[in-house]
This record gives C-alpha cells, structure tokens and sequence, in this order.
C-alpha cells in the first residue's frame, strides 16, 4: 500500500500483489483507488454506502476511528519508535488524508 500511496493518482500498480490472499477490499484504503482498481478488474462489483447518519456522523466517525493517525499523540510515539508505525502512518498520510480527504476534515 506505501508503493500505491507513494504513487501519481490513476498509477496502475500489480494488484495481484496488493491484494495477495484477498479476494475484496472494504473501506480504506481501497476506496482511495476505486478509479484504478475499477481499470484492473471492470467486472468488480463496486458498492457505495452511505452513513446511516448522514455526513456529519460519518465525519464524527472517522475523528473517532481513522483518523488516530494524524491527532493521537500515541501514534506519533508507534511512528518514531516502529518501522510499522512509520510506514502505516506515511500510506495513511498520503493515500487517505493528503489524497482521497485532502483539505476535507477541517471542514
């Protein structure tokens, strides 16, 4: 997923790789490269799901899970201390809030 984040959006990648011993992908991060993963496997079924809440409680939701990577303290401590942390945390900058949500979550 580092190679996925660290390359120009509509990058096709080997996603037999990426996805070795998986069949789908839910949510983050595959949903940050629907478009390219659409290219490589047109018969996909592709779903879109709404929060049952709305916007607002999806965003509430997101604050809550997610988005420990960029404002939990803890993380910043995995990410200097572990190689795992530092990768996880530079995917999940990239892809997830630097591409797919950039400018979106103060807001």
């Amino acid at each position: 997923w580092r190679k996925v984040a660290n390359s120009p959006p509509g990058s096709q990648q080997d996603w037999d790789k990426v996805f070795a011993n998986y069949t789908a992908t839910v949510d983050n991060p595959g949903c940050c490269v629907w478009r390219e993963l659409m290219v490589a496997y047109p018969d996909a079924k592709v779903l879109l799901t709404l929060h049952p809440r709305g916007a607002e409680a999806w965003y509430e939701s997101t604050i809550d899970t997610i988005y420990f990577t960029e404002n939990l303290w803890q993380f910043k401590i995995l990410e200097w201390l572990t190689p795992f942390g530092r990768k996880f945390g530079d995917m999940s900058r990239k892809l997830i809030w630097g591409r797919t949500l950039a400018g979106v979550m103060g807001d």
